[in-house]
């Protein structure tokens, strides 16, 4: 056989051969193409419920670095086939539907990972997880609700139940894969406040009562709430709000979980002069039978001088004179003229985009409340 052509070189101290046979087999070793894994990545943790009602059950489970797909298998406690639920799952959640009452249901996971180049691989499984069940039927406990918030800490209320002799709270960020954390399982009130959490995170709640020493099933997940204001609402209004007195506030402190009413006007305008005194009343009255309203003034003064005196004559907050978000506001709510009082939810939704013409009373507070979910 006659060779046309060889050589050698060092490489990193492996010795690499070429070689090329006329009318022959060409081979080439690379000692960098060795596949030197010998063994499946790690699997993840065991999955958990993240939620379960009447006919099905919410798995949830930590993300993977490098995962690119997971695996999702089930089976009835006390069989040893795995059924596979899915293999192309790209998120840490799914919910497993039609599964039977009373009966216990495993779950284990896997995840299939690329690091660099390489081809992905799946990892090993994960532990089965502890057997889950779905809901007999039955009330449920209905999600907590945001009472109140400020900069480090929410305060959630929830339904009482008949009977009930305390509660359990359990909290957790709404990032997939944190996992539910008791707050208290001693709770003898149907509100209480989480302390130490972090402004512009979400977090989720839930709840269940102790009846005739029994837990029964917990609540479904509450909405995310936030500590401090949420996104859409800080959007509007900004991190820093003036109070009458010239002080600055922190929007986080003073907004979260009301009902914010933008209340446009300006100390030039004779009709907002005649409304002003109105609005201030109904505030101090809403205030004083603790409902969950606050105003906003947003100016449309002329100069700074102007709107320090017309706002001092407030008792709420107002923008900024300088902030640019004064000047967008009206535009953003399709504001025409002046006065003019748009009220929105804790997120920031329009709950009413005509204060003015719904009556000022305390049973229209209500129905914006209820309208914003509070």
């Amino acid at each position: 056989m006659c060779i046309r052509d060889r050589y050698q070189r060092r490489v990193r101290g492996v010795r690499t051969f070429t070689m090329s046979m006329e009318g022959g087999a060409g081979f080439v070793f690379d000692p960098s193409k060795i596949n030197r894994t010998t063994a499946a990545p790690p699997g993840p943790p065991a999955p958990w419920a993240f939620d379960a009602d009447h006919e099905s059950v919410t798995i949830e489970w930590q993300p993977a670095e490098g995962a690119r797909a997971f695996q999702l298998d089930w089976r009835p406690v006390g069989q040893a086939e795995w059924t596979t639920a899915s293999d192309k799952l790209k998120g840490c959640m799914v919910r497993k539907k039609k599964l039977e009452s009373g009966v216990g249901y495993e779950f284990r996971v896997r995840a299939s990972v690329q690091f660099g180049q390489q081809p992905s691989t799946w990892s090993d499984f994960s532990e089965p997880s502890a057997p889950l069940f779905i809901l007999e039927p039955g009330p449920r406990t209905p999600a907590p609700t945001m009472m109140a918030a400020d900069e480090q800490s929410i305060t959630v209320q929830w339904q009482p139940v008949e009977d009930a002799e305390q509660y359990e709270l359990q909290w957790r960020p709404e990032t997939p894969g944190s996992g539910w954390t008791v707050a208290s399982n001693k709770l003898k009130s149907t509100a209480t406040r989480k302390k130490n959490l972090h402004m512009r995170t979400n977090y989720l709640f839930r709840v269940r009562p102790l009846v005739a020493d029994l837990w029964a099933a917990f609540s479904s997940p509450s909405v995310p709430m936030r500590a401090g204001l949420s996104a859409g609402l800080e959007r509007v209004v900004g991190d820093t709000l003036r109070a009458a007195s010239g002080a600055m506030l922190s929007a986080h402190a003073a907004l979260p979980g009301k009902l914010v009413g933008l209340y446009f006007s300006a100390h030039w305008c004779p009709p907002c002069r005649q409304f002003t005194p109105v609005l201030s009343k109904f505030y101090t009255d809403m205030k004083a039978a603790n409902k969950p309203l606050e105003i906003v003034f947003v100016s449309s003064d002329q100069d700074e001088a102007s709107f320090k005196e017309y706002h001092g004559s407030m008792p709420w907050t107002a923008l900024p004179y300088h902030s640019p978000l004064r000047q967008t506001a009206g535009n953003a709510y399709g504001v025409k003229g002046i006065p003019a009082l748009v009220i929105l939810g804790p997120s920031g939704q329009v709950v009413c985009a005509d204060g003015r013409s719904e009556g000022l009373t305390a049973s229209t507070v209500d129905l914006w409340a209820a309208k914003a979910g509070i």
